[in-house]
């Protein structure tokens, strides 16, 4: 199983939501708001044990399962 691919079915689980392209924004989509972001930002640092920057989650486009992915794999 990829990165992503784990990610993809963590966050569907999370939030009871289905994601069908890796690279849809979930804010952008609707999908989770600022609130659920700031929560999913928290889960995956302690999931991962990562540490993301503010400006870097608060960027177009990092809501993605792509980019998160690649953000993970760079802390690593």
């Amino acid at each position: 199983m990829t990165l992503e691919d784990e990610l993809k079915i963590f966050i569907e689980t999370l939030y009871d939501i289905k994601i069908e392209n890796n690279k849809e924004d979930l804010m952008d989509m609707g999908v989770i708001d600022s609130l659920m972001a700031v929560q999913l930002v928290t889960i995956l640092e302690e999931k991962f044990d990562i540490k993301f920057s503010f400006v870097e989650y608060t960027k177009n486009g990092f809501f993605t399962i792509n980019k998160l992915a690649e953000s993970i794999r760079d802390k690593r």
